[in-house]
Parts: structure tokens; C-alpha cells; sequence
């Protein structure tokens, strides 16, 4: 049994309680689904659909998609729900995954989310109840289970890892926070942070600005190279450093920071310091004057907090 009002134009229709309201263009197989303003295919099992266009649903079961949405692909899956605006979107499998954004993928997995109408390029692949969270773009998470990312092509992978910087990648294989993300320390495991920044003289900059988590011990791994514009000259520098929070105190340096290997300068006037200044860590390079220098920073870390399970 179909439904298909005089509003419908050259639209298939075949199934059972299958009803379609202003829509062209269309082809509807399979049961229980309702459709309102459709324009595309639906082969599959009570799908609710409202003023969508050119989309493609292939055999889910229980999917509900909210609001306008153009150009979205859903295969397979139970209980899935695309809210939001969600443009250009492809879900592919899997159960109870919410997706909001443009232009974002969810693969497979249960109870994951991208929680926000403005995200933009983020994907979860697979894993369970892992979260993107913000208006953010390029976040992303590997599987795993109560990951989350709250930062710009940030990534997080393993079980509770968080990524809340920009660019950050999250490994973690514990349960450092609990499952809603709400209580534990966020940089728990092992993580990498990259940066960059250009000197034009000799005036001291930070080429990265690291702030500590209170209640948390960190080793640090710091690599940075610097290149003169148009060659001539260059440096490499690898530090390490022990650095905590007591409670709510101020950064602390345990010790000194060690020089890993020998610094190499093509020119002696260039230079590195790692230092601490309230709740953070320093990375400060030092350039010469009338030259333009690009320098990156790579910290590599391992910390330990307050652990949750």
C-alpha cells in the first residue's frame, strides 16, 4: 500500500505504508516510510525524511532525518539520525550515530556523534560513543570508544583520549576520563601538538604556548627546526622536559631541561629556550635581524593526572 497525493510528480512508489507528500523526481521502496518534500531515492525501512533533495538512502532501518538536507548519502544502518543541516553528508552503517554539518562523514559504529550544525569536514570511523563536538572543521576519530575532539583538525584515537587543541593528535589505551567526557584530564596519554611561526629579526617569539592541565605530570618531547627563506641557514633543537601542576598551582619545571643530543646552527646567533610562566610551558625562538626565518615546533608528550573509571 502507497500513498501518493496529486503534489507528486514523476515519482516510484512500491512497498507497503509507504506515503510520499510533495515530491518529484523520486523513487520510494521498502516499508514505513513517510516522506515530505523529497527529491531522490529511498530503498529501505521506516525512514522519515522532510524537504530533502538529492538524496540517496539505501536500506536503513529506523533512520530519521531532520530538517532540510541536500545532497546526503545514507547506507544501511539502524536508528541512525541526521539533525541539523547537514549538506553533502554521508552516513554509512552502523547504530544510533547522530550526524549534524556540512560535508561530514560517520561510518559505521554505535551512539557516535557530531554534535554541531556548523561542522564542516569532521568524520568518526566506527568505534562506540565517541564525539566531535563544536563548530569545527577537520576534527576527526579513529574508531575506538568515548573519544572526543573539541578543536580544529584535531584527531583522537583509543579508548577516552581528548584532543582540545587545534591540530592536536590524542592516543590514548585507559580510561583517563569518564564516558561522558565531563571529569579526568584531557591530556591523559600520549599526544602530538605541531606549530608554526615566522621571525623577521632578533626579537625573542613563541613559537608555541603550552598550557598545563591542573593536577597533571607531563614529559615533554620538543623538536624545532628552523630555515632561512631562500636557504643559507638553519637549525635543529630537541629538548626534553618534566613539568607539572600541584592542584591548582602554577607550571613547574621538575629539574632542568635536558638538551637531547647537540643543537645544530649553521649560525650560532639563532636560538631556543623552553621556560614556564604561570600554568604554561614556553617555546621561544630567537631569529636575527632583516631575516626572515620559518620555524615549526613539535611537542610529544605523555602525562598522567587524576585517572577515572
Amino acid at each position: 500500500m502507497a500513498f501518493l497525493p496529486a503534489s507528486t510528480n514523476y515519482s516510484v512508489v512500491q512497498g507497503f505504508n509507504n506515503s510520499l507528500d510533495k515530491a518529484s523526481y523520486s523513487v520510494i521502496l521498502g516499508n514505513n516510510n513517510t516522506v515530505a518534500g523529497f527529491n531522490g531515492v529511498i530503498i529501505g525501512n521506516n525512514v522519515t525524511s522532510t524537504d530533502n533533495d538529492k538524496c540517496v538512502i539505501i536500506n536503513p532501518y529506523s533512520l530519521t532525518i531532520n530538517n532540510a538536507q541536500t545532497g546526503l548519502v545514507v547506507i544501511g544502518g539502524y536508528g541512525n539520525t541526521v539533525d541539523g543541516i547537514s549538506p553533502r553528508a554521508v552516513v554509512i552503517g552502523g547504530s544510533s550515530n547522530q550526524m549534524n554539518g556540512t560535508l561530514n562523514v560517520l561510518i559505521a559504529g554505535y551512539g557516535n556523534i557530531i554534535d554541531d550544525a556548523n561542522s564542516l569536514y569532521c568524520a568518526i570511523i566506527g568505534g562506540q560513543a565517541n564525539l566531535i563536538s563544536g563548530t569545527l572543521e577537520g576534527a576527526f576519530i579513529g574508531g575506538g570508544k568515548n573519544n572526543r575532539v573539541t578543536a580544529n583538525n584535531a584527531s583522537a584515537f583509543g579508548e577516552r583520549a581528548a584532543a582540545t587543541r587545534a591540530g592536536q593528535q590524542a592516543l590514548s589505551s585507559v580510561e583517563f576520563l569518564d564516558e561522558t567526557g565531563s571529569a579526568g584530564k584531557a591530556d591523559h596519554g600520549m599526544h602530538r601538538l605541531t606549530s608554526y611561526l615566522k621571525t623577521t629579526d632578533d626579537t625573542p617569539t613563541e613559537v608555541q604556548t603550552f598550557t598545563l592541565e591542573d593536577g597533571v605530570a607531563y614529559d615533554l618531547l620538543i623538536t624545532v627546526v628552523g630555515n632561512q627563506d631562500g636557504g643559507g641557514n638553519r637549525a635543529a633543537y630537541r629538548r626534553r622536559a618534566v613539568v607539572y601542576r600541584d592542584g591548582t598551582g602554577s607550571a613547574t619545571l621538575q629539574g632542568s631541561v635536558d638538551t637531547i643530543g647537540t643543537d645544530q646552527e649553521s649560525n650560532a646567533a639563532w636560538d631556543l629556550a623552553v621556560t614556564v610562566s604561570g600554568n604554561d610551558l614556553l617555546v621561544t625562538v630567537t631569529g636575527v635581524a632583516a631575516t626572515d626565518i620559518n620555524w615549526t615546533c613539535s611537542l610529544d608528550w605523555t602525562a598522567v593526572g587524576e585517572v577515572v573509571n
